[in-house]
Parts: C-alpha cells; sequence; structure tokens
C-alpha cells in the first residue's frame, strides 16, 4: 500500500484527496502487525530511509503533506482557522507577564483551529527544541570544548589564554549545528549573506575583484552588517604584506574581509552566554570579560549589570579567581627554587627587579592625613636559555677580579675592539631599508637587503623561542636604597623561592635591572666584602645592566645635541624639522621615547631618502621640477620606463654604500668642517645650485656663545682635543668648510647609531648589538652622558678581561626578552618590567593597598603577566585591530615629503663653502680623547682598588625616570620595518 502510495506520488503530487490520507492512518495496523515478517521489513526499510530514491524517502510524505494547498490557509475563514500557528509553550518560555501563572501547554493535536501546516510547523519546533535540549546538556559535558571548565579542576591562566573564539565557533557548527544554524539565520541579513557568497566565488577562482562594493540592498543599508570596506589596488612591498595579512586574519575568522561586523562571532557570543546560564561551568567566556574590565578599571555597577545577563562573573568572584590564580603562580616559583639543590645544579633563571611608585590617596585630608607616595619594588623571574654546563660557576670570575685583570684596560684596545668594517656594512644596509621601505619600485631588493641583517652581518642572533616568564610579589622594599635592595635580594631569594644558604656561593645568579638597580647592587657587594661568608659578602650576584634604560638615555644624548633653541628660517636641525612636522608639542627637556623615536627615525629617512635623489640627479643627469614630492621623484626614477628602472641590487649597493661615506661618517663630519679645505677626504659632495647658497647665511640668528670646542675627528684617527664635551656652537664660520652639512653629517652618524641599535635588538641579534655600543663607549663620554659612560666602561671590563667565553654567551644568549616567541619581537629586560610596573600603577595607582597588602604582593603581582597577555590577546580573539603607535603609510610619506622638500629647497646636502650655522662636532672623537687623557686609567685605577664605578657620583631615581615612563617596544616586519607599538592602548589615561 505504501509503496503503490509513493508509485502515484509520482505522477500526481498536489492532487491527493482526504481519502489518500486516511490511507496513511491504516498503515499503523500494517507496521505494527508481527504476522506479516515480509511486509514488517519492507516497511521497516522504508522508515529508516534506506531507499536512495528521495521521492521514496518517509520525509517526502511530510513534504507533500506540507506543500498541500489544502493543508495551508486558501480555506482557513471557511473552516474558522486561525491565520497565525499555536505553538507549544513551555513554562520557561512564556512572556514575563505569564511566566510565574500556572500554564498547561496546548499540544499541537489538541488545537481545533490550527491548519495542518501550522500544525507541522509546531510539531516541528518541538522536537527541534527537544533535540536542543538534549544535545546541549551532551556538549556541555564536554570540557574539550574550549569553554568549560571541570568540575573538579581551577582555572588557570593557561586555560585563560588559550581562550579562542575561533576555535569555539568551529565546535559549535560542527558539534551542535542545528543550534548555530538558527542563531546565524537571525544574525545574517541578506546583504551579509551576497558578501559571503562574493567572498566564497573570489576564493574559489570564479570571481576575480579588487573590491566589493557595498550592497544597495534597502535592508542591508538599514541594519549594517553589509557595510563594506573599500579594498585597493595590489600594492607593492610592505604594503602589501600587511594587506596579505589582513586577508589571512580575516579568513582565519571565516569572515569576509569588507564586513565590518562579524555576525558568527555575535552568534557564537549569544550561544556562549546562553550556555552559561544553562550550566555555571561553562565560565571561561564570562571569566575573561570579567578579567579583562577589571584591567579595564571598570565600575563595579558594569560588572553588575553585565553580570545579570551572562556576559561576565561577578567583581568579588573575579577577586576570589585572582586569588586561585595567584596560588597557582606562587606554586611555580617555589618550584624554580627547589631545583636549586645544595650547589649540584647552575641556576636556570635570572631575577630582575625595578622600583615602582604607587600614590595613596587620603579619603579625607587632615593636618595627619594626606596623600602619601608609597615605593616598593616588583621583581620577575626569567628562565635561562642556551646555558653551558659549567657557564656560571663564581669562581673562576672571582679569581679574574682578584688578579686585577682589567688593568690591561686602555683607550686604545677599547678602539681596536670596534668592528669597522661591520659598523660601515650595517650603515649601507640601513639606508638601504629606508629606500626600499618608501619607495615601492626598490622594494624587488627587499630581500636581499634584509639579508645584509640576518646572514652576511649577523653577529650573535639568538635562538627564535617565547620566553618563559614569572611576575614575583611586589614588596614593599625601597631599591632606591642601598638597604632596601639587600632587602629586596633577601626577599626574592629565601621568602619567595626558598632558595638554601647553601647554595649561594657557589654559582652566579644573574640579576637584571636598569642603571639605579645595577648600582645599589654593586654597593652591596661593594660594603659587604669583608664579610666571612660567600652568601653574606653576596658573590653569588652578577648585577647584568640592561640595554632600554641605554637606548633611550642615547636618545637623550642625540636631542641635547642637535635640538637648537632658535627657530629662523635658515636654522635646521631637529627643532626645525619637528616645527616643520607639526609636532610642537614635543618635549626636548622630557624626550619622551615614543615620539622621539619617530622624530629621529622620520627625519633619518628623509635625510637619506633625499640623498638617493641627489645620487639619481647625478647618475642621470636629468632634474625633476622642485615642484614634485620627493617620493615622486624618486619612483619615477625606479618605476617602470624611469631612467634607473633597471638599476641591479649591486648598483643599489654601491649608491648606499656611497651615501654612507658622505653622508654618515666621523671622516666625513671632519671633511665638511674643515676649515683650510685642503681636501675633502676623497669626498665628492654635490655643488650648490642657487648663487645664493655659496655666501654666510643665517647669521642673523647666531650669536657667538662660549660652548665647547668642535672640531672632528676620524674615528680610526685619534687626536687630541683641547675639550673633551661636544655640545653645539653658534661661532660664525669664518674657514672655509660648510657647518650646515657637517652638523647634518655628525646627527645623521649618531641617529644610525640609534637606529641600528633599536633594529639589533627588536631582531635578537645581541652581537649586533653590542657592535654599536662599543661605539657608544667613546660617545657617551663625549656627550657628557657620564653615567653611561662609567657603565659601559665596565662592561667592557667584565666582557674582555673578567668574564669567561662560557659566561659571556650565557649573558648573550639570555640578555633580550620575547614575549611571543615570534621573529622581530625581542625587547630588552628593563622594558618588560617597565611594563609590569605600568600595569601596577595603571590598575591601582589610586587605591588604598599597600604594596605589602596580600591584594597588591599576591593577587595583582603575581597575575601582572597574564593581564598583560590577556589585554594584549583581546583584539585578535575577537578580529579586531590593536590601537598601534605606529604612523599610518599617508602620513609617514606626507612628512617625508615635507622634509624632502626642505632639504631640497635650502640645499642641506650639498657643500656650500663657508656656510655658517649651529655646530656639533664630533662626540665619538671627543669621547675619546676624553678617555684617553685621564678618565679610562682613573676608572681602572678606581674600581682595582676598592673605589665605585661612578668616581663621587650617585645614580639617583631623577636621573633615570620622567614622571611616566612610556612602555614603547620596538619591533621588526618581516619585511624589515621599525615598528613602535604600545603594550596598551593609551599611556596617558
Amino acid at each position: 500500500m505504501l509503496r503503490a502510495l509513493f508509485t502515484e506520488s509520482k505522477k500526481r503530487r498536489t492532487t491527493y484527496d482526504n481519502t489518500s490520507i486516511v490511507s496513511i492512518d491504516s498503515s499503523r495496523e500494517v507496521v505494527s502487525s508481527a504476522r506479516h515478517a515480509t511486509v514488517d521489513m519492507l516497511v521497516g526499510s522504508f522508515l529508516r530511509g534506506a531507499d536512495q530514491d528521495r521521492d521514496a524517502h518517509p520525509i517526502a510524505i511530510v513534504n507533500l503533506i506540507w506543500r498541500h494547498s489544502k493543508s495551508g490557509l486558501a480555506d482557513a475563514a471557511k473552516f474558522g482557522f486561525k491565520s497565525q500557528p499555536l505553538f507549544e509553550i513551555p513554562q520557561y518560555a512564556l512572556p514575563p507577564s505569564r511566566r510565574l501563572q500556572s500554564h498547561q501547554p496546548i499540544t499541537p493535536f489538541d488545537s481545533t483551529n490550527q491548519c495542518t501546516r501550522h500544525k507541522l510547523l509546531s510539531w516541528s519546533l518541538n522536537n527541534v527544541v527537544a533535540h536542543l535540549d538534549e544535545h546541549a546538556d551532551a556538549f556541555l559535558r564536554d570540557v574539550t570544548n574550549g569553554f568549560v571548565r571541570a568540575p573538579n579542576n581551577h582555572l588557570t591562566w593557561e586555560n585563560i589564554l588559550s581562550f579562542n573564539p575561533t576555535h569555539i565557533q568551529e565546535r559549535l557548527a560542527t558539534d551542535f549545528p542545528a543550534a548555530f544554524i538558527l542563531f546565524t539565520t537571525l544574525a545574517t541579513n541578506r546583504g551579509a549573506r551576497r558578501l559571503l557568497s562574493a567572498e566564497v566565488e573570489s576564493l574559489t577562482g570564479r570571481q576575480n575583484t579588487t573590491s566589493i562594493t557595498p550592497i544597495s540592498d534597502s535592508l542591508s543599508r538599514d541594519v549594517g552588517d553589509a557595510t563594506t570596506q573599500s579594498i585597493s589596488a595590489p600594492l607593492l612591498g610592505s604594503r602589501a604584506h600587511k594587506e596579505k595579512e589582513k586577508i589571512q586574519d580575516a579568513h582565519e575568522h571565516g569572515t569576509p574581509m569588507s564586513m565590518l561586523r562579524d555576525p558568527w562571532l555575535g552568534t557564537t557570543v549569544a550561544l556562549l552566554v546562553l550556555f552559561f546560564f544553562r550550566y555555571k561551568y561553562a565560565i571561561i567566556f564570562p571569566t575573561i570579560v570579567g578579567l579583562f574590565l577589571y584591567t579595564c578599571n571598570t565600575h563595579r555597577d558594569v560588572f553588575t549589570l553585565l553580570g545579570r545577563m551572562g556576559l561576565t562573573i561577578s567583581y568579588e568572584s573575579i577577586r576570589v579567581l585572582l586569588g586561585i590564580l595567584a596560588n597557582d603562580a606562587d606554586t611555580q616559583l617555589k618550584a624554580w627554587g627547589a631545583l636549586l639543590q645544595a650547589g649540584s645544579r647552575q641556576p636556570r633563571f635570572l631575577l630582575l627587579f625595578d622600583n615602582v611608585n604607587k600614590m595613596q590617596r587620603a579619603w579625607q585630608h587632615t593636618l595627619g592625613h594626606s596623600d602619601t607616595l608609597q615605593s616598593g619594588t616588583a621583581a620577575t623571574l626569567i628562565q635561562l636559555e642556551d646555558v653551558k654546563d659549567g657557564a656560571l660557576r663564581a669562581a673562576p670570575v672571582l679569581e679574574n677580579v682578584k688578579a686585577k685583570k682589567r688593568l690591561a684596560l686602555t683607550t686604545e684596545k677599547l678602539r681596536r675592539d670596534i668592528d669597522w668594517v661591520h659598523i660601515n656594512a650595517v650603515g649601507a644596509g640601513t639606508i638601504l631599508r629606508a629606500w626600499v621601505k618608501h619607495v615601492p619600485a626598490l622594494s624587488t631588493h627587499r630581500e636581499k637587503v634584509e639579508a645584509i641583517f640576518r646572514v652576511r652581518q649577523a653577529k650573535h642572533p639568538l635562538r627564535l623561542r617565547k620566553s618563559t616568564i614569572h611576575p614575583m610579589r611586589v614588596t614593599d622594599a625601597d631599591e632606591s636604597s642601598t638597604v632596601g635592595t639587600a632587602g629586596v635580594l633577601r626577599n626574592l631569594i629565601f621568602d619567595q623561592l626558598g632558595v638554601l644558604l647553601t647554595w649561594l656561593g657557589s654559582w652566579f645568579l644573574f640579576i637584571c635591572g636598569d642603571q639605579l638597580t645595577i648600582d645599589r647592587l654593586r654597593k652591596i657587594k661593594l660594603y659587604m666584602a669583608k664579610s666571612r661568608t660567600p652568601h653574606n659578602r653576596h658573590e653569588w650576584v652578577l648585577p647584568v645592566i640592561q640595554l632600554w634604560h641605554l637606548k633611550w638615555n642615547w636618545q637623550k644624548a642625540i636631542v641635547k645635541l642637535h635640538w637648537f633653541k632658535e627657530t629662523g628660517s635658515r636654522t635646521f636641525g631637529l627643532h626645525h624639522d619637528a616645527d616643520l612636522l607639526q609636532r610642537r608639542n614635543y618635549n626636548p627637556d622630557r624626550c619622551d621615547f615614543y615620539p622621539t623615536h619617530h622624530l629621529l627615525e622620520d627625519t633619518f629617512d628623509a635625510h637619506v631618502l633625499d640623498i638617493l635623489r641627489l645620487l639619481c640627479e647625478e647618475m642621470t643627469g636629468f632634474t625633476y621640477p622642485s615642484t614634485t614630492h620627493l617620493l615622486e621623484i624618486l619612483e619615477r626614477y625606479f618605476g617602470p620606463n624611469g631612467k634607473m628602472q633597471d638599476i641591479s641590487y649591486d648598483n643599489l649597493l654601491t649608491l648606499a654604500e656611497r651615501a654612507y661615506a658622505q653622508y654618515l661618517t666621523t671622516e666625513a663630519g671632519e671633511a665638511a668642517l674643515d676649515d683650510e679645505q685642503t681636501h675633502h677626504g676623497g669626498i665628492d659632495w654635490p655643488k650648490p645650485l642657487s648663487p645664493h647658497a655659496s655666501t654666510s647665511i643665517c647669521n642673523d640668528d647666531l650669536s657667538t656663545s662660549a660652548a665647547a670646542d668642535t672640531s672632528t675627528h676620524a674615528a680610526p684617527k685619534m687626536s687630541r682635543h683641547t675639550k673633551f664635551k661636544v655640545a653645539a656652537s653658534t661661532t660664525v664660520n669664518r674657514g672655509g668648510g660648510d657647518q650646515l652639512l657637517g652638523t647634518t653629517v655628525n646627527y645623521l652618524r649618531v641617529t644610525f647609531w640609534y637606529l641600528a641599535l633599536s633594529s639589533a635588538i627588536a631582531e635578537g641579534d645581541i652581537g649586533r648589538a653590542f657592535e654599536i655600543i662599543k661605539l657608544l663607549r667613546f660617545s657617551f663620554w663625549g656627550a657628557n652622558a657620564t653615567n653611561y659612560g662609567n657603565e659601559l666602561l665596565e662592561l667592557a671590563c667584565n666582557f674582555l678581561y673578567e668574564f669567561p667565553s662560557d659566561l659571556c654567551e650565557a649573558i648573550f644568549n639570555n640578555y633580550l626578552a620575547n614575549t611571543s616567541g615570534l621573529p622581530g619581537h625581542w625587547i630588552e629586560l628593563d622594558l618588560l618590567q617597565e611594563h609590569f610596573n605600568f600595569w601596577i600603577k595603571r590598575l591601582f595607582g589610586e587605591k588604598s593597598y599597600g604594596f605589602n597588602t596580600t591584594h597588591l604582593s599576591e593577587h595583582i603581582a603575581l597575575n601582572i603577566k597574564g593581564f598583560s597577555e590577556l589585554r594584549d590577546l583581546f583584539p585578535h580573539l575577537f578580529g579586531y585591530a590593536r590601537r598601534s603607535g605606529k604612523h599610518t603609510d599617508s602620513s609617514t610619506r606626507n612628512d617625508i615629503n615635507e622634509l624632502g622638500h626642505h632639504y631640497r629647497t635650502d640645499e642641506v646636502h650639498s657643500f656650500v663653502q663657508g656656510r655658517t650655522h649651529h655646530t656639533v662636532g664630533n662626540e665619538f672623537a671627543a669621547g675619546y680623547d676624553r678617555l684617553e687623557s685621564s678618565v679610562c686609567a682613573d676608572f681602572i685605577r678606581r674600581t682595582t682598588s676598592g673605589g665605585t664605578v661612578h668616581d663621587g657620583e650617585d645614580v639617583t631615581m631623577s636621573d633615570l625616570y620622567a614622571d611616566s615612563v612610556p612602555a614603547a617596544p620596538i619591533t621588526m616586519s618581516v619585511t624589515g620595518e621599525m615598528n613602535v607599538d604600545e603594550f596598551v592602548a593609551d599611556n596617558n589615561e
């Protein structure tokens, strides 16, 4: 009978009468009859859907009934049927006005005023609801789904930071498709679906489009999901790489890159919230949101509001969770200390600490109760990597110190320690990086340019890894004093790590920090040198000064030398350039790291690009009008049909080497400032084009002063200066030199050293970084930055005479940290600690907690790394871009063009004999002379006779810190571009 019914259905799909439907009811008796085995088998096969024919499937019967005109509303009025379906509503789904009242659900079969189609719809909904109810419980019992924690386990930072909405969305769509389909249907409008289809066609090659225009559908405009961002034409070089990364990131989340909002993410979040209401252990998502709000200092009322909606756990629950997470961190710290077994093992970690200040606000100011500034110390433990067995033994170093091997150090040995061939090659490479960065036509040479740094001139690149970092408790000991530093050491070593006294003395433990920390550590060792035991003598302490504050102080030295207060029309330098770029809020006295870096990098790039223009004009004999932008000129030279479009990499490298020799060396600076001008040292600068340029300019803007002598010397040839401190001079040029060109050359040289140091650190080549530091041994003295001058002399004594090679290698291998494990993301350890300190001050700067309270010292300090990583992870998790401190490409181009126009108009890079300007001489040569005169010998004599590194000078906190220390790590992209991405969204909040 059933087979005949389906045969007939092929002929007449919509003409069944009531008799046919009654026949279906009669089939129940056939199915239930056990006396007809063959029939029972056939019916069973039919109900199982074994037949591959769609029209012979059981669902075909239901579909035919659903589509039949008699089942619908055609005769609804005649038979008294209602126009809307009546659903079987359970008590929990009633409207609020009836939810608390007694209710007896009406089933579709009990209703007499519903057509068949409406009853089928209600019946289907009931089955879907039952399916969702059953499978939700099964889905939530699976603790591997990424958002549920096991009832018998506590949350850890590993659980929290491994949360991934995209992976959860994948699980939902795969393992619980019914719920995902329902919610995505509500979330996606027609415009969003059309965008998705277009993206799919584009990826499969059926549609090759470079842009997607906005959908004109009215619903799309109203809802906004289909709003698009235009996708520009194919880009070159680093911009193309960034565009590729953007596309990959969008596809990783399964979202068309032109879609501003992500309905699938919204669906995932909605389901996670609903699951949290259903099952209290589906808590990871609301916990992450709560922790994020906590790091934002969100008001408790917001926690209450969002908690009612299931978006976060309560504020009190966050506080309890922080205690649990802190206990886990404390257990890990104790495990590190337990690894040191009575001298049988060398340490596997270093310690890093720094001073942190917090203003404790008075609720009500009275005579004896007011705001007070509390000082404490924050510390971090970092796992050592790539350290050879026995490398940290203290005995060899102590023997070398006792033998006074540093007596062999001389100024000339310091000079000979410099690898000038390496410096020159890195200089040419730095110029090439700027050229290929800003001239798209040269981007084809990018790979070979990067090989200069990563292959040919690599000195000591660190093995790529993600550093293992453990923040430690904050202590109320003030490390700005020697007594306070001793207290910090006791707290870290004995209280927090539980290290045994019997271990101390056999091995070195790296204690890292900024100049203030290192100075106090040395004084402890000096004051306790006559104690009886190695422990009390602190022989186990090996102070290792870190590099971020050193780099920042070199920034300050550059600005101090090249920031001229006068801003006349013919006065150049950093002040002139900052005003030209409308960076008038820049404070040269503070020298905030973040804006200073951009100012130095942008002006350096503009200089070397204008130098490239001059070289192109010389080689081609063709000059573009001065009204043409600098970058457009260079693109015309090297672009299609350009006069230098076929330039090879070797020829481009030759141009860079020539530019370096003419504009970035001590010889070039000396030749430009040579009053006699008997020769230019073989340097042939471009000649001025304008007739007025050869005259003395800017005399009205200059006044005579008693500034220090500023004569210059080439690095390999050192001669005695009458004065050993370089500063800006305003004496009138009465010789044949060019004071503007000479000062510009010296500025480019010192800025190149800064940029080379920054890029080497970001790329993790500590050997390249120290090749620049070898230069700064002299330049800090010439720039009168004596604190770091002394520190670098101490480092030279350590590395050249006192530390065995294995110890030097161990220090080098652990000088930097990488918090992400990505190439180009190495940072200095003191910057890492500054970052953690910043979070402590940002989150709790005005709370009533002291540094010795459990909440601040444990719940906050031990979790500070987790807070930081969560804030850094959040943008990627939810598919939006982090706020970055880096310039946009367009603004950088505008800055370069503006500077280039002025450099060209005033012929800054041409040699104009007799041109007068502020003069800044060669601080490197001045530093050499200062060391050679007596400073180096005095330093050796003082430090070998029980004296301090700093002669009669005490390093104070005011020397090192501004009101707010910026946390701006420098990173290097795979294309060789230097970026400065802030750790946090806004350092000024």
